[in-house]
């Protein structure tokens, strides 16, 4: 839960950042109205379904990176070439 520094600020750690990042009800229900979780045939399939989902945003990041780059590249094949042919003529 949000504490209050010397100066009258909130301060949220990282943990709490992380999860409500992630998942915000999860983060409600457990900081806002204390509830713990039951464990039961739709929290585990929640579970793998969060477990899912995180493997596809780390796929889907990497595939963005490489999509930079190769685009990066592409740009930079192309300003040779340009550059190159004028020093050819």
């Amino acid at each position: 839960m949000p504490r209050k520094n010397k100066d009258g600020k909130y301060i949220l750690s990282a943990g709490e950042i992380s999860t409500f990042v992630l998942c915000p009800e999860s983060w409600r229900l457990s900081k806002v109205e204390n509830k713990r979780v039951l464990i039961t045939e739709n929290s585990k399939k929640g579970t793998l379904d969060h477990k899912k989902w995180e493997k596809d945003l780390d796929l889907a990041k990497k595939f963005t990176w490489a999509s930079r780059v190769i685009v990066l590249l592409i740009v930079i094949i192309i300003i040779i070439y340009i550059t190159s042919k004028g020093a050819f003529l």
